[in-house]
């Protein structure tokens, strides 16, 4: 199930469509999901018994089980370890990608058998990689606004079916990359997991998104090292709670030539 390919993410079904008092038949552009689950240092699901994982996923026998986009699986493999357990990129030595069915597929990431057992949940001052960042990166409003606009058009996924929401990583001149996800925070730890594969400093980089800002995406931010966090939509009251402790600018409703600071608004330059 893991493919790039648009095409292949899109089927065509022919759905009714009611309208001024009638139903009438229309074809609609419906996005692919997989069950995607992780695991940590188990080769016993790596050879034949793959379909097994996925019975022991649903029992809660893995670091995470959830419904994505079959693409940049890797990437969010990487980014959801890196965020919710205490290993830094360096830790994991492979991370294996197979599927299990047409459906399904599961990622295998292997780390030092003993930093599994000595390690628990990532605490937020234990950063490898937060510890260098530029907290003074300056935001210049029209080029955001601008971006904001643009970031709007990249989906043509989203175009064609509404169903995806999308994440990038922006420098502030340039896009580095844009990544999309039927989940708005598997799209996130999807762009931080790639910017760990890429050894890109997210530091300097400002994290755009399209969803909801929940606490969850607040410190998936902060621990990416990234200090400005960019949505079109609302954060809820624990996020910017979250955003104020830890010095992360937080921007939302991003929309028609505005956007609002909810804080760390000393970054933006005026």
């Amino acid at each position: 199930m893991i493919d790039n390919d648009i095409e292949r993410l899109i089927d065509t079904d022919t759905i009714k469509l009611f309208k001024d008092g009638v139903l009438t038949d229309v074809d609609a552009s419906v996005v692919n999901e997989c069950h995607f689950a992780i695991f940590l240092n188990d080769t016993y699901y790596s050879d034949n018994s793959r379909k097994k994982a996925f019975v022991d996923a649903m029992n809660g026998k893995c670091l995470i089980f959830t419904d994505t986009l079959p693409q940049y699986l890797k990437e969010l493999a990487i980014g959801y370890c890196y965020c919710n357990a205490d290993f830094e990129p360096e830790d994991i030595s492979q991370v294996m990608m197979a599927d299990a069915d047409e459906e399904s597929s599961v990622a295998i990431v292997f780390v030092d058998d003993l930093l599994v057992q000595s390690k628990g949940p990532k605490v937020d001052h234990h950063l490898a990689y937060n510890t260098n960042k530029n907290q003074n990166i300056a935001i210049q409003p029209d080029k955001l606004i601008e971006e904001m606009k643009l970031f709007s058009t990249r989906s043509e996924l989203n175009r064609r079916t509404g169903a995806v929401h999308g994440a990038e990583i922006f420098d502030g001149n340039s896009v580095i990359r844009f990544i999309e996800d039927i989940s708005n925070s598997n799209a996130i730890y999807k762009a931080i997991g790639f910017s760990l594969l890429y050894g890109i400093d997210m530091s300097g980089c400002i994290l755009l998104t399209s969803g909801k800002i929940t606490k969850e995406n607040v410190r998936a931010c902060f621990l990416s090292g990234c200090h400005v966090l960019v949505s079109y939509s609302p954060p809820t009251r624990q996020a910017i709670e979250y955003a104020m402790e830890k010095d992360v600018t937080l921007i939302c409703f991003g929309r028609n030539d505005t956007f609002k600071v909810y804080c760390g608004y000393e970054r933006i330059m005026i």
